[in-house]
């Protein structure tokens, strides 16, 4: 009984080195991938790694212009609260030049956080929770938006103006299609996708929807400005 007992200890002690193997494998191969992709996409696009920590860093980072708009793409680590953990993440980072109208915020629901508050304590550290619902969702009057996306303001009127834009709603519900996720809030457009983008062809798709969104939306924003000063109707 003795001896079986060691025999299965020592089986499951190869099993458990067999799958560590694997797992460590695996990492090293994506790693090795990531990086062969996001060369493959600075040397086609013009883009440069962040000199604080370059391609080999702990937090890689690549600036450039794509369609003339300036577009971050880095891997982060999200931690997902106490003893829970956390998330490998690449995001697709487009920043407006100026806040969006209505003090909008609109992200996907279900993908990793939702945020909410008070529209004057939006941006506060607190607000920027670990769950995955709708929180303060308003409705805009757009069942496909409203569907895709919860929905937070300032001023309802100027949000749900921005966002029934043609091009914008067009660019939006493609994006979701395209990469399942969104965020835009204070004066940035984001796309997050979940672990190593390890691709050429993926960093490409989601950098041209996330420039698409955020193109759209800053040209609305424009005009919907340029109506409230000329005091011509939206």
């Amino acid at each position: 009984m003795a001896a079986g007992w060691i025999i299965l200890i020592v089986m499951a002690g190869l099993v458990l080195v067999a799958i560590a193997a694997f797992a460590i494998s695996s990492g090293l191969r994506n790693l090795r991938l990531q990086r062969a992709a996001w060369a493959g996409f600075c040397a086609h696009n013009g883009f440069v790694f962040d000199q604080a920590d370059g391609m080999y860093g702990p937090d890689p980072r690549m600036r450039g212009q794509l369609a003339g708009t300036a577009l971050e793409i880095r891997q982060l680590y999200r931690p997902q609260g106490s003893g829970r953990g956390g998330r490998l993440l690449t995001a697709f980072r487009v920043e407006s030049p100026v806040p969006w109208p209505g003090g909008l915020i609109a992200y996907t629901p279900g993908f990793r956080m939702a945020i909410g508050g008070a529209p004057s304590a939006i941006i506060d550290s607190h607000q920027v929770r670990g769950g995955y619902g709708r929180v303060n969702d308003v409705v805009i009057g757009d069942a496909e938006l409203d569907q895709a996306l919860a929905i937070d303001c300032a001023d309802l009127a100027q949000a749900g103006a921005l966002l029934r834009t043609p091009a914008v709603k067009q660019a939006l519900l493609a994006a979701v299609a395209c990469c399942g996720h969104i965020r835009i809030r204070e004066r940035e457009v984001v796309i997050e996708a979940a672990g190593r983008v390890t691709s050429v062809e993926r960093l490409v798709e989601h950098s041209h929807q996330v420039v698409a969104v955020a193109r759209a939306l800053i040209e609305a924003a424009s005009a919907i400005k340029y109506e409230a000063r000329s005091g011509c109707p939206g």
